[in-house]
This record gives structure tokens, sequence and C-alpha cells, in this order.
């Protein structure tokens, strides 16, 4: 009588390695792409954020807010400072924080800056928008959050209207903000 032995074969085991590895090879970009738009998204929300409250804080002050954005030469590295305006006051630079002598201003900071660029019309030192504490207006404007390093990139547009609405329409928009964007 022959005993048999339990276990797996050579060729068992190498066709459950190869069957894995190129699993792997096919779940790996979809991840990525995946993991880049969450990126692209979660920056959407805490920007919406950042602005729902630079809004409240204009309501609530007597005076208006511009809102300026900072943007390295290669797009890479964006921030956003929202300052009260005051007739001698010098607007402040996001990326040079220690220049500032008002405490009371609001800064945003990109969670992923290097895979999210910014795309505007109007940087530093101009403001982007000018938030006015008279029944909740602000100047028309618009910006794009576009997602780098990917192989569809994807934009989002953000659109002020002179009532106090921020609107975020997504790639497909016809919007004029489009030809910011590079």
């Amino acid at each position: 009588m022959q005993k048999y032995h339990t276990g797996f074969t050579l060729v068992e085991v190498l066709t459950v390695i190869l069957i894995l590895a190129l699993s792997w090879l096919w779940l790996t970009p979809t991840w990525q792409q995946f993991n880049s738009q969450l990126k692209l998204y979660i920056e959407q929300w805490r920007l919406k954020q950042y602005l729902a409250q630079v809004q409240q804080r204009a309501n609530t002050s007597m005076g208006s807010w511009g809102l300026r954005v900072s943007v390295s030469p290669d797009r890479r590295r964006w921030c956003l400072l929202a300052q009260q305006e005051k007739g001698n006051s010098t607007p402040c630079d996001c990326f040079h924080l220690a220049t500032c002598n008002q405490a009371n201003n609001l800064v945003y900071f990109p969670y992923s800056s290097n895979n999210i660029s910014f795309h505007t019309k109007y940087t530093y030192p101009q403001p982007l928008t000018v938030f006015n504490s008279t029944r909740n207006t602000m100047r028309n404007s618009c910006f794009i959050l576009q997602l780098q390093n990917s192989n569809q990139p994807q934009k989002i547009v953000f659109k002020y209207s002179g009532f106090g609405e921020v609107k975020v329409d997504d790639q497909e928009t016809t919007s004029a903000c489009l030809s910011y964007a590079s």
C-alpha cells in the first residue's frame, strides 16, 4: 500500500504566486488612481469648510475680508490667506507669515499640495475675491483645483457669485475659468 503525503506541488505553488502577482499588478494602478481622486475630494471638502469659515468671519465683522492665494512658480505649493481689509494695511503672503502683523488672519494650507495644483487669474498680492459684511456679498471670481500626475487630469471649479454663493463644478463644466488651467 502506498502512502500519500499531503501538501502542494511546486507547480501549484508557482501558479498561485503567478495569479497573486498578476492580480497585484492589475489592482495597483486602479488603487493609485482612486487614492488621488480621494485626495482631490478631501481637498475640495476642506476648502469649502475654510471658505465658509471666512464668509462667516466676514459676516460677523464690520468690514470686508480679502482672500489672497500664493502660488509657487511651479504650482506645486500654494496656500490661501483671508485678511481683513483696512485702509493702510499691506497684504500678507501666506508663504511668509512672519512678515504679517495681524493675528486674526485665516490661513489655509492644503493637505496634499504636491498632487493638487491651484489655478486662478488673481494671485498674491491681488485678492482672489473680497468678502463683504454687507448683505453677504463678494466679488465674482473663480479658481480651479487640478489633480496632477494622473492619466486623466481632473479639475474642480470653484465659482463665486456676487450673492455670497460658492458653487463647485466638476471638469465637465463650460466655464471661462477653465482657461486658467494649463
